[in-house]
């Protein structure tokens, strides 16, 4: 006597779980539409390589493949470019929860803000020179008692200069605002400097300074500057740590998350390390051998395929 299995039924979604999807799905959507706004914005420009990226995104699947036993299975693409709303939310995320542990290692939480003068040239050189007055400052008595944290550089586009400036989250004691206005206008060598100093001692305070500090610069860009942002911030590192927090990572601020040691799977094989996007292909394992690569294994498959697509 056969006997069937009688699936679990499918626990309809309460009004709020309901309300939360369909927030998701319309922020999704926007993303989505930025994304694609911003890539009609590179192609004007003639930038069809980042144009191409922008919309592959989230859009269509790009083939992966694995060295150890050459399956084949398409995955969906992320471009991963700061510039792209979709991928710098996951990381805007990654950063807060980073934040928020960090945060929790401080005695004396406090938000820093150091802002250069309406920046007129060019805007790598004027990161350049926030980064070296930083550095200054952090050697002045004043910033004596800090001890170490978290930094952002915003890089804002304006019509005819680029505000520049630097959020720090570090742990520090009381800090004078006319000290520190002071030696940061001597230290930028002008007449008047913008400094703020905050406390984030409370938790809601933490919680609206990480969600800050962690968000992605390109929405204060905007469609018709993102080109000009782009090439502004391209190589330049915008987000790190400092002073007896540099180089901290995720696992060493929060003892409930484990160390990150992950690496794709092979669906077939099971092996680890051995998926790379067929893109790369000529790099990773030289262009002779993808060669041989393309012939035996690849074929006729297509590197990209709309998302839709059945393996």
């Amino acid at each position: 006597m056969s006997t069937k299995t009688i699936p679990n039924p499918v626990k309809p979604l309460t009004a709020y779980e309901a309300a939360s999807k369909k927030r998701r799905a319309a922020a999704h959507a926007g993303a989505v539409r930025l994304k694609n706004a911003y890539a009609q914005e590179f192609e004007n420009f003639d930038d069809l390589k980042t144009a191409q990226a922008l919309r592959d995104c989230e859009e269509t699947k790009s083939l992966m493949i694995c060295s150890s036993c050459e399956h084949k299975f398409y995955a969906v693409t992320h471009c991963r470019k700061r510039i792209c709303p979709i991928c710098s939310y996951r990381v805007a995320l990654d950063r807060q929860h980073f934040l928020k542990s960090l945060c929790r290692k401080l005695k004396h939480p406090k938000l820093i803000t150091l802002t250069m003068p309406a920046w007129k040239g060019d805007p790598r050189a004027g990161i350049k020179a926030l980064r070296d007055s930083v550095a200054k400052i952090r050697r002045h008595k004043v910033f004596s008692g800090v001890l170490g944290g978290a930094y952002t550089i915003e890089v804002i586009p304006h019509p005819d200069y680029w505000h520049i400036h630097m959020h720090l989250l570090c742990d520090a004691p009381f800090i004078p605002y006319q000290k520190l206005f002071t030696a940061w206008r001597i230290i930028l060598q002008v007449n008047h400097v913008e400094v703020d100093i905050r406390s984030a001692g409370s938790q809601e305070a933490q919680k609206y300074i990480c969600k800050y500090v962690a968000k992605s610069g390109h929405g204060a860009a905007g469609i018709a500057t993102i080109v000009l942002y782009s090439e502004a911030i391209k190589g330049i590192r915008l987000f790190g740590t400092f002073g007896s927090f540099y180089n901290a990572k995720i696992e060493d601020l929060d003892d409930e998350v484990p160390k990150k040691e992950w690496h794709s799977v092979c669906p077939r094989c099971g092996k680890t390390g051995t998926i790379f996007n067929a893109r790369d292909g000529p790099f990773i394992l030289g262009h002779d051998v993808w060669d041989i690569f393309l012939e035996m294994t690849v074929k006729d498959s297509p590197m990209i395929v709309p998302l839709n697509y059945e393996d």
